[in-house]
């Protein structure tokens, strides 16, 4: 049986690929989520980091914008959590926006919230009181 690293030209899983060069080109997220199958090779961040690179360089070089491009990881960031900090660094590597799956803005600081909600509160027990 060939495994994942033989495939892509090396002799043995202690010599991954490191590098987006290194790796056959991604062209779209099915050949991402075979190469990231192997629950070995995804403890290896540079690897991971370097079969997204393929991804987005392919990706680049079809013209495609960033927005794009950005928007095209995120399901692929929901199917595969556990490489979030993989995600982000190659997010950062090539100039792509956050993402709103692993990063979601926030729009409200934290405290803000919860004075919202206490307000809300406050104003529906106001009027409960006003029904009876």
């Amino acid at each position: 049986m060939v495994d994942s690293a033989q495939r892509r030209g090396k002799g043995s899983k202690n010599e991954l690929p490191t590098s987006s060069s290194e790796i056959e080109p991604m062209e779209d997220s099915t050949q991402i989520v075979c190469a990231l199958r192997d629950p070995e090779l995804t403890k290896n961040t540079d690897y991971v980091k370097a079969v997204l690179g393929s991804y987005i360089k392919v990706k680049k070089s079809h013209g495609r914008p960033v927005e794009a491009i950005s928007k095209k990881l995120e399901p692929l960031e929901e199917e595969y959590p556990r490489l979030a900090d993989s995600f982000i660094a190659i997010r950062k590597e090539h100039g792509l926006p956050s993402s709103n799956i692993l990063e979601p803005p926030a729009k409200v600081k934290l405290s803000e919230r919860v004075a919202e909600r206490r307000h809300l509160h406050r104003k529906g027990a106001g009027a409960e009181q006003g029904k009876v």
